[in-house]
C-alpha cells in the first residue's frame, strides 16, 4: 500500500467532498446547514485545513446520499 501524507489526504478528501457537493447543486452554506454542521467547518474540510470525526464524515456522506465508504474510495 502506498504511503499517503496527513495533510495529502486531507486535501484529497476536502477537493471531493467539494467537488461531489457541487455536483448535487449544493452551496457550502446549505450544505453545512444540511449536514448539521458550521460554515466554517465545511471550508475547512474542503480545503484540508481539517481532521474530521468520522461522524462528521458520516453526515457528510449523507448529506451527498452516498456512504462513508464510498467517499473515501480510492484515497
Amino acid at each position: 500500500m502506498d504511503e499517503i501524507r496527513d495533510e495529502d489526504f486531507l486535501a484529497s478528501l476536502g477537493a471531493r467532498i467539494k467537488e461531489l457537493r457541487r455536483s448535487a447543486g449544493m452551496s457550502d452554506r446549505d450544505f453545512a446547514n444540511t449536514a448539521g454542521i458550521s460554515h466554517s467547518q465545511v471550508h475547512r474540510i474542503e480545503t484540508g485545513q481539517l481532521d474530521s470525526r468520522i461522524c462528521t464524515l458520516r453526515a457528510i456522506a449523507n448529506t451527498l446520499g452516498i456512504t462513508v465508504s464510498e467517499l473515501l474510495k480510492g484515497l
